[in-house]
């Protein structure tokens, strides 16, 4: 078995927990995951099976969309629902324009300070297990960009923000931050991934009616990268090359022509063999757009 899967994950579930859940069920030999999500969380989570766990490393997801619903006026440890509780601060009433003007006011590059209960290691030990036992490991600033947000909806106590953001971006920061803006403090209440890269939620299989044997629907490689058709012979030449790091140009174009690199939109090449997955090239550039070098990874 070696496919992409997009899954839904539900509410309260760990993201490998789900992978895991998504391999045994598929029997497949190896499984792995773009972007984890909290607990708390829904959404999407893109699931690559078998050999193209080996793409992982070259999905692009820099930009990715949420949806959040935040409470008011209450602090937790973990800056959401899930945690224990540090602060209820009496929230006086919420003038909308206000509000509008501090979350506007987060658009562009955001540097905060992660949340004590992440996945971040520190030492080789995730920080949330430091967190766990009541020890301070004092997280450095990121920077994330925040590309649009607006107000889906606001009421007395709890508002709902869509937000366009970088990848990395830890929206439970983001909602803390904005309130401590208001000066009453404020905690997600839930979260939903709608976007991430090119994977999008409405194209996602339902946890559970997947696992209730509902027919997969498996995303396309062809969706994220070109690809070029190759034969046998082409993939057993490579196969007998000793090293497949840092080939130039001219290398790939005496294999093919259709391997060549023509411009620095040629970032990645998928071989297909009968339409199956066999291998990606990795073209690189520097900063100004001129080809570098390429390495080439077999599946």
């Amino acid at each position: 078995m070696d496919k992409i899967l997009l899954i839904d994950k539900p509410y309260g579930m760990t993201t490998t927990y789900v992978t895991n859940k998504i391999k045994k069920y598929f029997n497949a030999e190896k499984a792995g995951h773009t972007g984890t999500l909290d607990p708390l969380a829904t959404g999407v989570v893109p699931i690559f099976l078998g050999k193209l766990t080996k793409l992982i490393p070259f999905i692009n997801e820099n930009k990715k969309k949420y949806i959040v619903k935040a409470i008011i006026g209450l602090q937790t440890e973990t800056l959401d629902i899930s945690g224990r509780v540090l602060h209820v601060t009496e929230v006086p009433q919420l003038h909308l324009e206000t509000l509008k003007k501090i979350v506007k006011s987060f658009i562009g590059k955001y540097t905060y300070v992660p949340p004590s209960y992440s996945a971040i290691k520190i030492n080789g030990i995730p920080s949330y297990k430091y967190a766990r036992q009541g020890k301070e490991v004092g997280l450095p600033e990121r920077i994330s960009t925040i590309y649009d947000i607006h107000i889906a909806k606001s009421g007395e106590y709890t508002f709902e923000l869509e937000v366009d953001c970088s990848k990395g971006t830890y929206i439970r920061s983001l909602v803390s931050d904005i309130g401590d803006k208001l000066g009453v403090g404020a905690s997600v209440a839930s979260l939903r991934r709608l976007s991430s890269g090119s994977f999008n939620v409405e194209d996602s299989n339902k946890f559970f009616s997947l696992i209730d044997s509902q027919s997969p629907i498996f995303f396309n490689p062809d969706d994220l990268f070109s690809t070029v058709e190759i034969n046998k012979s082409l993939l057993d030449h490579l196969k007998q090359h000793s090293n497949h790091k840092k080939v130039n140009n001219e290398f790939l174009s005496n294999l093919s022509k259709k391997l060549g690199v023509k411009s620095n939109k040629d970032q990645h090449k998928l071989l297909t063999i009968d339409e199956y997955p066999v291998g990606l090239i990795n073209n690189n550039f520097n900063e100004t757009g001129d080809y570098i070098y390429s390495d080439i990874k077999l599946f």
